[in-house]
């Protein structure tokens, strides 16, 4: 597994890199949605772990330009606001699944499975 994870606070992408690691997956982890979009041009991955509150282009807008692209790579939405409305928006935007943080891997595998990603 190679994931993307994409989130603009520093201790945060440490942490959750160090939980999907837990997993055996590759990860490569950028701090925007403007850096997602790049790497997503130049490099295939399984699924994409974006969170949804970051400044500049949020993770609604960063899931909305991925599909725009063409690019049908998974997104794993991750945030702080667990409710029905979040996760109706998330699949507006074009998003696959949703976690809320904190990650737990017990939650990320059952997604994954969702996904046929294991």
């Amino acid at each position: 597994m190679h994931f993307l994870l994409v989130d603009n606070e520093p201790i945060i992408l440490m942490i959750q890199t160090k939980i999907l690691e837990k997993t055996g997956a590759k990860v490569e982890a950028v701090d925007s949605g403007f850096k997602a979009i790049e790497s997503l041009q130049c490099k295939q991955y399984d699924a994409v772990v974006l969170d949804c509150q970051m400044p500049e282009m949020d993770g609604f807008e960063t899931a909305m330009k991925i599909r725009q692209m063409g690019n049908q790579t998974p997104i794993i939405a991750l945030t702080g606001n667990d409710t029905a409305e979040d996760r109706v928006e998330c699949r507006e935007a074009g998003m696959d699944e949703f976690l809320a943080k904190p990650l737990k891997i017990s939650e990320l595998n059952t997604v994954l499975g969702r996904l046929n990603l294991k």
